[in-house]
């Protein structure tokens, strides 16, 4: 407020080099302290010091700090006390120095004490009781009291006011009104003092010879009388004039902090209205983030239960291992291969037992982990059961590994019917060895022999070796190459053949045989499968 603003700008300035700056809040201004710092900056609220004394004065005193203070409640039972102390030892002084009825009023004119009898120049005020002095103070002696007071105040100087006069019902009473400042430790204002001492009548002067001189005389004082009041007047006038002039100038300070602060207001509202257009926006933006993130919930949701579903329904046995190599999850179908349950959650795979019969997940799981290659077994359970396990690192949408995955993949019904491929290729192997006829499986287009029995390359006389390098036209005598292609050609559009031939043996002996020629195809490739006959000679 106003009171502390008058108290801390005359402390800043004081506390201020020649010269200082003052920065202030946007909110803050130097009030009517205009005579202390002059304006650099009116919007950022910048303040230089001016070279003048005018606050030193009223800085002059130092708050305590407030935490060497005594507790509020203290301070009001101190100050009461302090207050008690000094009008016990005012009125002693008074007691004993005889000084003339007196009041001690403080710096709102209101009274403190009372010593001596003032009845002649005060009395009560009609309506709500006032302990004001300038209230209370009888006529002709308001308005110099008035006055005094004010000069008082402003000057800090001891005022005298002689020969006034108070009316009273048994005459004028004539007194020497004087008003004298008491500093007080602590304020900026003191107490001040005001003593009545009152003053015999003026002596008349004797009755000369002619009544038209008494006439004269009474005219002359009545003249003086004026002058006195009107000199009273002027000054009382040129006191309110004074007083007229400051409260204009701090009329004048508060409208221009009024304005300022309307200012400040007005750009403030500014402020507040982009702010709120930036919420606005904010609010719009957010709004489409929520949008985006429910329907991006939306469809994790419907992911997670896709896989849910998914997980659910295979049949292959699957595990998921984090890189600790702690489950994370696992299919239904694993439950065959480990016994999981859901408090197995978080557990080392190495802790669990397996139906199966040689297999250290734990160190399968390590390898993968170190150079991120896939591990594959073939491993039997203890049913009989046989499991393709595959050890494969997991891998993030971002292709990072994040731990590992095994699948154990039944393959017994494969595995059987591999088993059964294979004895019933051998079987086939065997009768093909040993045929009677020569057989040959020829590439149709480069006419190169693939598969051959050992009948075929013993006749000719080659070794497998030597026969496995050989093609149709090394051994058919009776065709260039390319009458045999032609003859290929013809057979793989007609689907068979049977003709009679002569081959070379590798002693270059011609040996007449008997063909049959039959067109094959194996993934999509054409091959021709021959068959042929020694004729005897």
């Amino acid at each position: 407020n106003s009171d502390l603003q008058k108290r801390l700008i005359p402390l800043f300035h004081y506390s201020l080099k020649a010269n200082g700056i003052l920065f202030l809040g946007s909110s803050e201004s130097i009030g009517s302290s205009t005579d202390l710092f002059s304006m650099i900056d009116k919007k950022w609220k910048i303040f230089a010091r001016r070279g003048t004394t005018t606050g030193l004065r009223q800085s002059a005193r130092f708050p305590f700090p407030t935490d060497l203070a005594p507790p509020r409640a203290a301070r009001i039972v101190s100050k009461s006390k302090d207050h008690m102390e000094e009008l016990r030892l005012v009125e002693t002084i008074l007691e004993e120095s005889g000084t003339s009825p007196c009041l001690i009023i403080d710096d709102e004119c209101n009274v403190l004490y009372v010593h001596g009898r003032t009845g002649k120049f005060l009395e009560t005020p009609e309506g709500k009781v006032s302990v004001n002095v300038l209230q209370m103070a009888r006529e002709g002696l308001r308005a110099q009291l008035t006055t005094a007071i004010r000069q008082v105040i402003s000057s800090n100087q001891e005022v005298t006011c002689r020969g006034l006069s108070v009316p009273q019902s048994s005459g004028e009473c004539f007194l020497d009104l004087t008003v004298r400042p008491i500093p007080v430790r602590g304020s900026s204002m003191g107490k001040m003092i005001v003593i009545f001492d009152e003053t015999p009548a003026p002596k008349k002067r004797q009755v000369e010879v002619a009544r038209p001189a008494k006439q004269k005389k009474n005219k002359n004082h009545s003249i003086e009388q004026l002058e006195l009041e009107l000199q009273r007047t002027k000054e009382h006038l040129q006191a309110t004039i004074e007083e007229l002039e400051a409260s204009n100038e701090e009329h004048r300070s508060t409208s221009e902090e009024f304005q300022s602060t309307n200012e400040e207001l007005q750009s403030t509202n500014e402020e507040l209205e982009s702010s709120k257009e930036e919420l606005q926006s904010l609010n719009e933006e957010s709004a489409t983030v929520n949008a985006e993130l429910q329907a991006r919930v939306d469809e994790l949701t419907k992911s997670n239960d896709d896989i849910k579903n998914l997980l659910d329904s295979t049949s292959l046995a699957t595990i998921f291992l984090d890189l600790e190599l702690k489950i994370n999850r696992y299919t239904p179908a694993a439950k065959k291969v480990i016994p999981l349950t859901p408090t197995d959650i978080g557990r080392p795979i190495g802790d669990l037992n397996t139906s199966l019969a040689n297999s250290n997940l734990t160190e399968l799981g390590n390898q993968v982990l170190d150079d991120l290659m896939m591990r594959q077994l073939a491993q039997k359970d203890e049913n009989g059961t046989v499991y393709l396990v595959q050890v494969r690192p997991y891998r993030t949408v971002a292709n990072v590994i994040d731990g590992v995955v095994i699948t154990f993949d039944d393959i017994t019904d494969r595995q059987r019917a591999e088993d059964a491929l294979r004895e019933s290729e051998q079987r086939f192997r065997m009768l093909f060895e040993l045929a009677n006829d020569s057989i040959v499986l020829i590439d149709a287009e480069s006419l190169s022999f693939t598969e051959f029995n050992r009948r075929a390359h013993e006749n000719l006389g080659y070794t497998r070796a030597e026969f496995s390098e050989l093609g149709v036209p090394d051994i058919e005598a009776a065709k260039t190459r390319e009458e045999c292609v032609q003859h290929a050609q013809h057979i793989v559009k007609e689907k068979n053949d049977a003709f009679t031939t002569e081959h070379r043996r590798k002693t270059g002996e011609l040996v007449a045989v008997k063909a049959r020629v039959q067109h094959i195809s194996i993934d999509e490739r054409d091959f021709l499968l021959c068959t042929w006959q020694h004729i005897p000679e």
